[in-house]
C-alpha cells in the first residue's frame, strides 16, 4: 500500500513536470515539444516496479488521465483551451491513457 501511494505520487508528479517542460518548449518548437512528450512519457515505465497492485496503478494512477485528456481534447463539453492537445491527434491523449490503464490492469503482474 505504501509504495502504490509513492508510485501514485511519482506519476503524477513526472507528468507535471513534463508537461511544464513540454509548454516551455512548445512556444518555441511546437513540433519539438510534442515529439518530446512523446518520447518522455514513455520512461513511466521505469515508475511501474514501485506499484503492489494493479488496481492502484490501473484506475488510481492511469485511468484518471482518460478523463484529464477528453476535457483538455477539442472534444470537450468544456472547451478548455489547450496547445498541447491541439498540436496532434484530437484523441490521441485519450487513446493514450485508455490504453495505459488497460495495459497496466491486464499485464501488470508483481512478482512474489
Amino acid at each position: 500500500m505504501k509504495s502504490d501511494v509513492l508510485g501514485v505520487i511519482l506519476v503524477y508528479a513526472y507528468v507535471a513536470i513534463l508537461l511544464l517542460i513540454s509548454e516551455k518548449i512548445l512556444k518555441k518548437y511546437p513540433l519539438l515539444s510534442r515529439k518530446f512528450l512523446h518520447i518522455m512519457v514513455g520512461n513511466i515505465i521505469f515508475l511501474l516496479p514501485i506499484f503492489e497492485t494493479r488496481w492502484a496503478m490501473a484506475f488510481i494512477a492511469a485511468a484518471p488521465f482518460i478523463l484529464i485528456t477528453f476535457l483538455l481534447s477539442p472534444y470537450s463539453p468544456l472547451k478548455i483551451p489547450s496547445t498541447a492537445s491541439m498540436a496532434g491527434h484530437g484523441l490521441g491523449l485519450v487513446y493514450y491513457s485508455i490504453s495505459w490503464t488497460l495495459l497496466a490492469f491486464l499485464f501488470f503482474q508483481r512478482p512474489e
